[in-house]
């Protein structure tokens, strides 16, 4: 709403209220969070429900018809959802309907954004004769006179209650980061000898919930919580919803003991299980938690990046528990992660970061089946960097899906100089991050580096861990439809290391189960076999072929020929190799 537009609402507004009376309509402009102050020249405080009740029940002190007259508005915008109009109005009764009857009041109201409508979210009223109906046969200097102190007085009463709703999110009516950190600094002043903890989440996968679901029902999980927030706090507590789908909430402990029971208690409590029902969802969570230390004279943003920093490990590292306390080592810990990812920025630009492959054969012929190709950091001194030392800190900083992205890139340069060249090019399975599991368009951006080669999307088959579908389970189904839909194999690696196994197969049909290695190292073991072989069973009863990983010795690949397993990878039959060793001793074989 434009500045123009919200100055032509509030008159609007005014003469609906004054000259039309029809109180009914009003209703319609006005939020179920209403507060209204100074009604009816009393300082009267009314919410929705006794306001509807008091406009609806005909009290009226005018007599005949009232006129709006001189009105100015000023136009001021708080947030982007958020609208505050300053107003100054005479309203006055005809001569000739009696005697002249004038007041002159001064209107502070807020707007808010709902939806695609704006409602009135509060508004506060100050007569400038400090009483009510003042009667009149003509406007004296000394009414004018006690109107223009009082119309600054009201001007400055309105920018204060104007700098209190700043302090306020918009959306939920909770504290924002502004008003959490100022409030927060009053408490601990006033109470240099207590404990106090921040605790701040966030809702996992919340932009998809947001894509799928829509913003109306993103936006009323975020209201339920601020809600659900509010009735957790206790005595001096506080709570705010600080950016986006993160909260922080203040809170006071005697020992660590009660308030971990008491922080556990509370992931159930965030969203009701009627809500996660109705809206066919589950809502998940992950904390950090910072002490806050008395007289440590730390800020307030130091105190939420400590418990960012925390919130950050629990998300990255899957601890068990909902949340982690923040930790010194984690900041020393951040700074090497930080120069590591720096560190790999120029190792991208120097070509360090090297595709190895490693050829999986099929059991019933020992022929070539396809190749994963694996990454190698190899550092100008020649020293290899294996994944497991970069991939962690990678996947934790969100920079893996930058080497994701990199290596897809070299992989398809290099199967178009092969295609070119006219070699017998066999599928390439390509590790990918579950990060990209939150970017809706990412399987386009993978089809069009995939197309600017002109690769034939049959030759390349997109790999995941079981673990990222345990994690996105609501995003599975999407991501499946997609790759399926653009014609790219889906391969499940780790297969079988997880609770989700035959979860995974009852909600989308994978072309490839590539079974873990911690699978197929223990197939004589009586209770190993037995899960091998259902396993096997599942896979052929649902047409998926399957791939056993880790297979190095030649028992083992008897073994799996007998249980008519489809393809084996593993040391028996190659190692991870270069590329200029793929080429010379696969491809061109093929050929």
């Amino acid at each position: 709403m434009t500045e123009k537009q919200a100055a032509a609402f509030t008159r609007e507004i005014c003469r609906i209220y004054f000259e039309e009376r029809n109180y009914d309509k009003l209703m319609k402009y006005i939020s179920k969070d209403i507060v209204w102050v100074g009604v009816r020249g009393k300082k009267g405080f009314y919410t929705f429900e006794n306001l509807k009740e008091y406009l609806r029940s005909g009290k009226e002190v005018y007599n005949g018809s009232i006129h709006v007259d001189n009105q100015e508005c000023r136009v001021m915008g708080i947030t982007e959802d958020l609208i505050c109009v300053l107003s100054c109005l005479d309203v006055y009764t005809p001569p000739k309907e009696g005697p002249v009857f004038t007041e002159h009041i001064h209107l502070t109201i807020i707007y808010r954004r709902e939806g695609s409508e704006w409602k009135i979210l509060h508004i506060h009223n100050s007569f400038a004769d400090g009483g009510y109906g003042e009667t009149t046969t003509a406007a004296d200097s000394r009414h004018w006179r006690d109107f223009l102190i009082i119309k600054e007085e009201a001007s400055r009463m309105a920018a204060k209650e104007v700098e209190e709703v700043k302090k306020l999110d918009a959306l939920t009516g909770i504290y924002n980061m502004e008003g959490f950190a100022e409030c927060l600094e009053h408490i601990l002043h006033n109470n240099p000898s207590k404990h106090y903890v921040i605790l701040k989440f966030g809702i996992k996968q919340f932009r998809y919930i947001n894509h799928v679901l829509g913003y109306r029902a993103g936006d009323n999980i975020l209201r339920e919580i601020a809600s659900n927030l509010k009735k957790l706090c206790i005595g001096s507590e506080i709570c705010a919803r600080i950016e986006k789908d993160n909260f922080a909430i203040l809170l006071q402990y005697e020992s660590r003991e009660e308030l971990d029971r008491r922080i556990e208690g509370f992931w159930g409590q965030f969203i009701s299980p009627k809500t996660e029902a109705a809206l066919d969802i589950n809502v998940h969570f992950n904390g950090g938690v910072c002490l806050i230390e008395p007289g440590s004279g730390e800020s307030v943003k130091q105190m939420l990046d400590k418990a960012m920093l925390a919130q950050h490990y629990r998300k990255s590292w899957k601890w068990e528990n909902h949340y982690i306390y923040y930790e010194p080592e984690m900041e020393r810990s951040q700074l090497m992660e930080q120069e590591l990812v720096e560190s790999a920025r120029y190792a991208m630009e120097r070509n360090e970061f090297r595709m190895y492959f490693q050829p999986q054969v099929y059991l019933d012929s020992g022929e070539i089946a396809g190749t994963e190709v694996l990454v190698r950091w190899v550092k100008s001194d020649g020293r290899i960097v294996m994944p497991d030392e970069f991939i962690p800190v990678f996947e934790q900083t969100g920079f893996i899906k930058n080497l994701d992205f990199y290596m897809l890139e070299k992989v398809c340069s290099r199967m178009r100089n092969w295609l070119d060249e006219g070699l017998r090019v066999c599928p390439v399975s390509i590790n990918q991050s579950r990060l990209h599991l939150e970017d809706q368009n990412y399987v386009k951006q993978f089809c069009g580096v995939v197309d600017r080669y002109h690769i034939p999307h049959e030759l390349i088959a997109f790999e995941l861990t079981e673990s990222a579908f345990s994690e996105y389970d609501q995003m599975i189904q999407r991501l499946a439809a997609e790759l399926h839909c653009y014609g790219f194999r889906l391969d499940i690696d780790d297969f079988g290391t997880g609770y989700t196994a035959l979860n995974l197969l009852m909600q989308i049909e994978p072309d490839v189960l590539k079974l873990d290695r911690s699978l197929t190292a223990n197939y004589q073991n009586p209770r190993g076999n037995l899960v091998l072989k259902k396993m096997i069973e599942i896979a052929k009863e649902t047409e998926t072929t399957i791939i056993c990983e880790g297979v190095e010795y030649q028992e083992q690949e008897a073994y799996f020929r007998r249980l008519q397993c489809d393809i084996a990878q593993g040391y028996y039959y190659y190692r991870p190799m270069p590329e200029e060793d793929f080429v010379a001793k696969v491809l061109k074989k093929l050929a």
